[in-house]
């Protein structure tokens, strides 16, 4: 269930981002844990991380919410990520 604020800020951001924070939230996240613990794919660290997409620039739209182009990465690795 989502809080009503949350729900509300979602709305506001659109349909298709909605579809993918859907996703990312019970689909890419419980995968990456699983799969790959919860841990940064390029520094190894715990903690807040976040979804990472492998291919971004000049690749397809579904590429998206496909689990073999997503990694976790630490904040600090994201923002460095060339």
């Amino acid at each position: 269930q989502i809080e009503p604020q949350k729900e509300e800020e979602l709305k506001q951001r659109g349909k298709r981002t909605l579809i993918y924070e859907e996703w990312r939230d019970n689909v890419a996240i419980p995968y990456l844990n699983k799969t790959y613990g919860h841990n940064c794919a390029y520094c190894g660290i715990g903690g807040r991380l976040d979804v990472d997409h492998l291919k971004t620039r000049g690749g397809h739209a579904q590429l998206k919410m496909e689990l073999t182009n997503v990694q976790f990465l630490c904040r600090t690795c994201h923002q460095n990520k060339e």
